[in-house]
């Protein structure tokens, strides 16, 4: 399949956790393996959450209403 392209991220390396405290706006998160693929994703997610996956590698925090065609499965692919 064609990768997904994003363009406004912040990217947290070898993260099985983050949380939304403190957050002023509600925020879409993805969720991947080593490999840069899909295994979980949260849109919409609003402040005062925690969100958990043992098995994330790369955890990306975009803006909220980012996400659109996303799917479990879909490879990330970073450009410069």
């Amino acid at each position: 399949s064609k990768p997904l392209i994003y363009k406004s991220l912040l990217i947290l390396t070898a993260k099985v956790k983050i949380h939304t405290f403190l957050m002023k706006e509600n925020i879409d998160v993805i969720i991947t393996n080593k490999d840069n693929i899909t295994i979980d994703f949260k849109k919409n997610l609003e402040k005062n959450k925690i969100v958990f996956n043992k098995n994330a590698y790369y955890i990306y925090e975009l803006p909220n209403n980012f996400l659109k065609d996303l799917k479990k499965g879909d490879k990330l692919e970073l450009l410069n």
